[in-house]
């Protein structure tokens, strides 16, 4: 069991994030015909993405001495009369 830390991301947890990212998505992705390369070498969408998740503050990390170990974005919305994320 891992001792971690979750807080809100920050801004300067973005490049970590994006290195998590490609590396992910090269062990699940990076061989197959439906998911482009480009994706993996071109990652400004990701870092605006992470940015504006940053700014409302619907972004977590985990960290185990300042290591980021995960990440998660999320939305918050109306569900039923309740908040709900996803």
């Amino acid at each position: 069991m891992y001792d971690c830390i979750v807080d809100k991301m920050r801004e300067s947890d973005i490049p970590s994030a994006i290195e998590l990212w490609v590396m992910q998505y090269e062990r699940y992705c990076g061989g197959s015909e439906p998911f482009p390369r480009k994706w993996a070498e071109n990652t400004v969408k990701v870092r605006e993405f992470l940015s504006k998740k940053v700014r409302n503050g619907m972004a977590v990390t985990a960290k185990r001495d300042d290591r980021l170990l995960g990440y998660m974005a999320y939305d918050v919305f109306s569900q039923n009369g309740e908040e709900a994320a996803f």
